[in-house]
């Protein structure tokens, strides 16, 4: 849960650090270019960690949607979950890596429908999820913390994880 803080800590820094803010923004207010820049002084973290911690909140956290209205995060099940402590925020990080690249490309529902597969089997309660044989999933074989999971992206089946 401290990795899920830290997470939506730097997400709110960047938010806060935008281009858009000028020298208004947080980061420039204290004299760095860039949000990263600020948490990489402030935690004493490398620059690859801020720019991941970065990346994973711009999946995870609240958005605020054209006119100021807040939208809920990109994967709101791996957002729940990696604050709750369910996930750790490597097992998040690899499964909004690997939505986000078919997420473009296949049915927003399919996306959703292996968003919760996957957390579930993340957080080792696979078994009490049930998927309907309607569904155009498929799950392989589990060999490591994320089950292997294919999706049809364009008639050919592409692999999840």
């Amino acid at each position: 849960m401290v990795d899920a803080r830290r997470v939506a800590t730097a997400g709110a820094i960047q938010r806060r650090s935008s281009r858009w803010l000028g020298v208004e923004g947080l980061a420039q207010s204290y004299g760095y270019r860039r949000g990263s820049e600020l948490i990489e002084q402030a935690t004493g973290v490398s620059a690859a960690t801020a720019r991941k911690r970065i990346s994973l909140a711009e999946s995870l956290v609240q958005r605020d949607g054209p006119l100021g209205a807040p939208l809920e995060p990109m994967f709101p099940v791996v957002a729940n979950a990696a604050a709750a402590g369910q996930i750790g925020m490597d097992a998040a990080r690899a499964i909004t890596t690997e939505l986000k690249q078919v997420g473009m490309r296949a049915d927003p529902q399919d996306v959703r429908v292996a968003e919760r597969l996957l957390v579930a089997q993340a957080a080792g309660r696979a078994q009490m999820l049930s998927i309907s044989a309607s569904t155009r999933w498929q799950m392989g074989h589990c060999s490591s913390a994320i089950c292997r999971v294919r999706i049809r992206v364009r008639g050919r089946w592409r692999p999840i994880s």
